[in-house]
């Protein structure tokens, strides 16, 4: 299935943009592991918020890289480097912070969930979103007067596609919570997304 651009000379494939959204949406990374804690320690709604954040901060960002801004990142290896390094401290710092969500200690600390605002930010230092991002534009944009209708369908398939397929990982995590009915439980179970929150870190660095 296809659109004819441009008089024709390029077409626009949806299918194919779909089918990227939803294998880069769905697999696991950081937002996933940390939509799978949310879900497990404030439930659906709650993280509702969250679920918004990244599909608005990801679909902003496929805007920007239509701007060439995406470019930065998958040319310059100073650029991408300097992402990921930020990305990875940034990681870090999450999966401390839900490492200790489910102590009993960190009841009295008003833990929260990531507000849409905070999720939308972090997309700006999530390397994976970025290169998601860029590549839409680089692989499924068409060139000439076709460009900005091409870019807007990357963008309405993103919204499509991103919050059903991330929403599945909330869902998860939600499907945990009657396993997590005591604090040593909670903990175990967010000391284990802690971790594989971390292991997303080399990820991030391998190509």
């Amino acid at each position: 299935m296809s659109f004819a651009l441009a008089s024709g000379i390029e077409q626009f494939k949806p299918l194919a943009v779909a089918a990227y959204i939803l294998a880069l949406s769905i697999t696991p990374g950081p937002n996933n592991v940390m939509l799978a804690a949310s879900g497990a320690n404030f439930g659906f709604v709650r993280t509702l918020p969250h679920l918004l954040g990244i599909t608005v901060g990801a679909t902003v960002l496929v805007a920007l890289s239509a701007t060439g801004l995406g470019v930065v990142f998958t040319e310059y290896p100073a650029a991408r480097l300097a992402l990921f390094v930020v990305g990875a401290l940034y990681l870090a710092y999450l999966a401390f912070k839900i490492a200790n969500a489910g102590r009993p200690a960190a009841k009295d600390a008003q833990t929260k969930p990531f507000s849409f605002v905070q999720a939308a930010t972090f997309q700006f230092v999530n390397p994976k979103t970025w290169l998601m991002a860029a590549n839409l534009i680089i692989l499924f944009s068409v060139d000439g007067q076709g460009f900005i209708s091409s870019v807007i369908g990357i963008c309405i398939l993103m919204v499509a596609i991103n919050f059903p397929a991330v929403s599945v990982w909330a869902a998860l995590g939600v499907g945990m919570q009657k396993l997590l009915h005591t604090d040593r439980a909670r903990v175990i179970y967010n000391r284990t997304m802690a971790l594989l929150l971390l292991a997303c870190v080399p990820l991030l660095f391998w190509k």
